[in-house]
Order: structure tokens, then C-alpha cells, then sequence
């Protein structure tokens, strides 16, 4: 990401869009990366959270796929407070 915002003009202000997980990935690079300077982003639904109960049929579904996915990972360490 940061490769592709040295190809901006630096006269026009940078914002950064993402959607959904899209949107978790720009934050968690921008709160790891304080030294990418950007004018915005836009945070379109993000994932911040994750409902307390999960009903016991999404929940079987999701430990079934688990398996599926072990080399898939995000991390999620964002700390919500930091964002405004």
C-alpha cells in the first residue's frame, strides 16, 4: 500500500477506501504504520466487532470450516479507540 501511495500526486490529498474487510486491512495498515501520511479514509462497514452470541447452526457451520482456513488469518488488533 505504501508503493501505490507514492504514485499519487502529492499536491492532491490521498484518502483510502475500503469495504468490509477492505476497510479492516487500510485501518490495521494505517495504526501499524503512523509514518503513511493520507487526508482520509473511508471505512465502509468495517468489522469491529462480533456479536456476543452466535446461534449454535452458525456456529457449527463456522468449527466445520474452521479446518478450511487454518492458514488464513488477519489480525484484528485494532484498537477501536484510536479511530475517529
Amino acid at each position: 500500500m505504501s508503493l501505490l501511495l507514492k504514485e499519487f500526486d502529492k499536491e492532491l490529498p490521498a484518502f483510502l477506501f475500503g469495504h468490509s474487510m477492505g476497510s479492516a486491512i487500510i485501518i490495521s495498515f494505517l495504526l501499524n504504520n503512523p509514518g503513511v501520511k493520507v487526508a482520509g479514509i473511508i471505512a465502509s462497514a468495517p468489522p469491529l466487532g462480533m456479536k456476543e452470541y452466535l446461534d449454535p447452526v452458525k456456529k457449527g457451520f463456522v468449527h466445520y470450516l474452521l479446518p478450511e482456513f487454518k492458514d488464513f488469518a488477519l489480525t484484528a488488533s485494532i484498537n477501536t479507540m484510536a479511530i475517529s
